[in-house]
């Protein structure tokens, strides 16, 4: 699913013309901001798997989380009265914290959870526009630009495939990774 629209591309790029590679353009420039991220912004249910490691509390890496279905503990639904979602005001991550027990070390935790933007934020939007917009200046045919020195008439050739400054401002939507732990989209 792309972040952006290929009308919202049109406007950001001042390119109108009409072009079926303005989807896949759109979707590549989405693809490449979610593998970033780690994750899809866009609001989704997951299932976040890890192991305990004898704390009283997991910290959901998806933002803006909505709602937590289910908690299973080594094949055991705990009801939600064992837990609580809290939400960190400086991450703006969530803690599932549990109320009166503790995971206990390899223990194996399925949280089954609603989280992402209802609305995906400007910064991941201009991301997104960037790489498309650059990316559909490359299938015009410009790979890169030239510039020209009068003095030694020598060329200069910068590609700008390197995408690292355009995800660089996303940095604190990033989820870190975390060893033995996935997340999956439902």
């Amino acid at each position: 699913m792309a972040l952006v629209t290929v009308d919202e591309l049109n406007a950001y790029s001042g390119n109108y013309e009409t072009a079926a590679y303005k989807t896949t353009l759109v979707e590549a420039a989405s693809d490449i901001v979610v593998k970033y991220l780690g994750y899809n912004p866009s609001q989704a249910a997951r299932t976040y798997r890890t192991v305990g490691w004898g704390n009283d509390f997991v910290i959901l890496p998806v933002p803006e989380v909505s709602a937590v279905a289910s908690l299973v503990v080594d094949g055991e639904t705990w009801p939600s009265s064992d837990y609580l979602a809290i939400v960190d005001p400086v991450s703006g991550r969530t803690r599932l914290e549990l109320t009166s027990k503790t995971f206990l070390r390899g223990a194996k935790i399925v949280i089954t959870y609603t989280a992402g933007y209802t609305d995906i934020p400007e910064q991941i939007k201009l991301a997104v526009l960037r790489i498309a917009s650059l990316l559909m200046t490359e299938a015009n045919g410009n790979i890169g630009v030239t510039s020209k020195s009068f003095a030694d008439m020598s060329r200069t050739f910068v590609n700008y495939t390197n995408f690292d400054k355009y995800l660089k401002p996303l940095a604190r939507y990033r989820v870190a990774p975390h060893a033995g732990a996935w997340i999956e989209t439902c």
